[in-house]
């Protein structure tokens, strides 16, 4: 059975109530929405109650003379409020918190690895930013995208920043091993 949503938000406007069935249907939408528009998981629970008061707030603004559909107004309600949503949390998030790693790993036991190995003296060399992008790409094994997000850049930049330090590296080794005396 397909639920007409500009017949659900006159009901809503005139009665103050919502068929419960019509919101349960909606629950899809929002899980597709959330996947797309803010792929932080951890709020899942609060994310899905933010969309159905958002859904809420659309249905008591829908106006047919607008010339849209209620389930549009819905639909395009909850993306921006995703994506201001997600764009607040990337601007406010503190880059030492991209440090915070499930596997309870510190920086402490990075940096003992990272100036013990054998490329010490080529790692010293790095800024701090670039031992973060190497301590997140390497040691708690984070994909581009994961690595944007917390230091607030895009996928595309955090794989350029990457490639870019790479580069570095190879150059800095070269560059040591033609200082260092062989035996």
């Amino acid at each position: 059975m397909q639920i007409n949503y500009d017949k659900v938000a006159m009901d809503y406007q005139a009665s103050g109530r919502v068929d419960p069935v019509a919101m349960e249907r909606l629950k899809p939408l929002m899980i597709t929405m959330i996947k797309r528009y803010y792929p932080n998981f951890k709020e899942w629970d609060d994310l899905m109650q933010e969309l159905r008061v958002i859904t809420l707030e659309a249905l008591l603004d829908f106006d047919p003379a607008h010339g849209a559909h209620a389930l549009a107004l819905i639909e395009s309600r909850m993306k921006y409020h995703l994506l201001g949503k997600y764009k607040r949390q990337v601007v406010t998030t503190p880059l030492d918190d991209a440090f915070l790693v499930e596997d309870e790993t510190s920086m402490d036991d990075f940096e003992a690895l990272f100036y013990n190995d054998t490329l010490g003296e080529v790692f010293k060399e790095l800024t701090y930013e670039e031992e973060k992008l190497i301590y997140l790409r390497y040691y708690t094994e984070m994909n581009y995208e994961d690595i944007g997000r917390a230091l607030g850049f895009s996928r595309n930049t955090a794989a350029r920043k990457i490639n870019a330090l790479l580069k570095k590296l190879r150059r800095l080794y070269k560059k040591q091993n033609k200082n260092t005396p062989k035996v």
